[in-house]
């Protein structure tokens, strides 16, 4: 089983079976303190010049693109660590990430010169990309799969979940909103 944490997206559900969701986070953005460029989603980075820099391999890169912003002003780099302190340095204008990875770099930092923003869904083609993760497991360990959704399933009727997650940013917020979105929704 892979407990990463992965976001349920369509071309993951081609490669690999997802548990249900266990969690949904929206997008943020870290920038100057007071955000001098008013960027506020995707879409504001695209209509500016600002410079974003994105985790390699996370899901922004591909949301940087589908909604405008050109490639020669998104940096990837390839760790949270220094993706914060590149904006931090002032190599980038804006990070992006989820509101807790976010978060949790700006905790790091105790920068007084950056901000996170708030958290936004970003909309492509008229369809909200929900952040939402779950457990993969291998095409061939669904009935492991299954089992894992029974445990899961009676964990978030319990209030389990939020217990357990809490220590590490995930609250009735990001746990609640899993309950509305299945795998399904997610994986078409």
């Amino acid at each position: 089983a892979i407990a990463a944490g992965m976001f349920i997206n369509p071309d993951r559900c081609g490669q690999i079976l997802f548990s249900d969701p266990d969690y949904c986070i929206p997008q943020a953005f870290a920038v100057q303190a007071g955000n001098p460029m008013g960027l506020t989603d995707y879409e504001s980075v695209a209509a500016s010049d600002a410079k974003l820099g994105v985790l390699s391999g996370g899901v922004e890169e591909g949301y940087a693109e589908a909604l405008g912003v050109p490639s020669d002003r998104v940096t990837t780099f390839d760790e949270a660590t220094s993706l914060a302190e590149g904006l931090q340095a002032g190599r980038v204008d804006v990070i992006a990430a989820t509101s807790l990875s976010i978060r949790a770099q700006l905790d790091r930092l105790a920068d007084s010169n950056l901000e996170m923003t708030a958290g936004f869904t970003p909309v492509i083609d008229g369809e909200p990309q929900n952040g939402c993760g779950g457990y993969g497991f291998r095409n061939e360990d669904q009935e492991l799969r299954d089992a894992f959704n029974d445990i899961l399933v009676s964990m978030k009727q319990d209030n389990q979940i939020v217990a357990i997650t809490e220590p590490f940013g995930f609250g009735e917020t990001e746990i609640g909103a899993a309950q509305d979105v299945t795998t399904a929704d997610l994986c078409e």
